[in-house]
Formats: C-alpha cells, sequence, structure tokens
C-alpha cells in the first residue's frame, strides 16, 4: 500500500478507495458512506483530510469547529478556537511605572498609548 495505514481487515477495494483519495495534493473535505459505522469510521481516519464526514455530505460547516484542509489545501484552521490561534500571536508588554512619566501627551493623543487611568 502507497500511503496510509493498513488493516488486516480492510478488503483490497477499500485499501484501493483509500490510497486514490489520498493520491492527490488536496486534501480539504472528504466523506465516507458505510452501514458498519466501525469500519467507515477507520477508514476515514486514513484519509488525508482535514475535515471527513461519515455518512454526510462534504459541505458541512459548523461555526464552532475547526474548517481547513491539509495538504496544498489552505492555511490552518477557521472556526471557533483554532481561528484565535490560527490568526493571533500571544505576547506579553510591559511598561515600567516609572517609564510612564516619559510617555509624552502627543503619543497619548494620537491613541498610540492611554494612560495608566484609561488602559
Amino acid at each position: 500500500m502507497a500511503s496510509g495505514t493498513s488493516s488486516a481487515s480492510a478488503p483490497p477495494r477499500i485499501d484501493e478507495a483509500v490510497r486514490v483519495a489520498n493520491d492527490t495534493e488536496y486534501g480539504l473535505s472528504a466523506a465516507v458512506f458505510g452501514q458498519d459505522l466501525r469500519r467507515a469510521l477507520a477508514v476515514a481516519r486514513r484519509i488525508e483530510s482535514g475535515i471527513c464526514h461519515i455518512n454526510g455530505p462534504t459541505v458541512a460547516d459548523e461555526p464552532q469547529m475547526p474548517f481547513g484542509g491539509v495538504k496544498a489545501s489552505g492555511y490552518g484552521r477557521f472556526g471557533g478556537r483554532a481561528v484565535i490561534e490560527a490568526f493571533t500571536e500571544l505576547r506579553w508588554i510591559t511598561i515600567e511605572a516609572a517609564a510612564l512619566s516619559v510617555l509624552s501627551a502627543e503619543a497619548i493623543s494620537k491613541g498610540d498609548v492611554k494612560p495608566p487611568h484609561m488602559a
């Protein structure tokens, strides 16, 4: 098998379907359909996509869930907590109390800095 993990109980046609699904530079969304949910879940785990739906269309999107692909299908994740982590950088900036006296009125009036009582 060229990609994914192989299961001794997976029929060759499932292995071939997973190989074909993964044989692309893209990986945004996929869907697996089947009556045996355990087998469908096992197949979904082998497919290289950012989202994989079981017994449902590939167009579903929920705002609280991370949405994004793998490979050449986009950058990062949108939705829920993932969007905050994808588009922000956690930083810590401090100003020593003694330095506040040197802030110019011009910087405060331009809005670059807020006086301590307005922060």
